[in-house]
């Protein structure tokens, strides 16, 4: 008996739900996915390189640098899309370490836009 009344009826509209239907095609929680990028050939290293590439080093490894097809950005970009507003002229100062801890090696400018 579904209601207290007899006759009465439930009726449920189910649908099929799964991984396609949920576009979810393809996912997986075990980790073992394939990925569809393939490995970039040195025909495809040549094409987008920047500058030809070096010489070989000791272990035979060639070393390319390739463009991503952006266009690099300059100091005087970077700075320009700073906005402060707080006074009509502001200054950045930019201090460069080189990394070896060096610190004469600090360098110091300052920017003004």
């Amino acid at each position: 008996q579904v209601g207290a009344n007899d006759g009465q009826t439930i009726t449920i509209d189910l649908k099929k739900i799964d991984s396609s239907t949920l576009n979810l095609t393809g996912f997986n929680v075990n980790g073992s996915g394939s990925v569809a990028n393939t490995a970039a050939t040195k025909a495809d290293l040549t094409a987008a390189q920047l500058s030809a590439p070096g010489a070989a080093d000791a272990n035979g490894t060639v070393t390319y640098t390739v463009s991503a097809g952006y266009k690099e950005s300059t100091a005087a970009d970077v700075i320009a899309s700073i906005k402060d507003g707080s006074a009509p002229t502001s200054a950045i100062t930019a201090t460069i370490n080189n990394g070896f801890g060096d610190s004469s090696a600090l360098t110091s400018n300052d920017y003004t836009y």
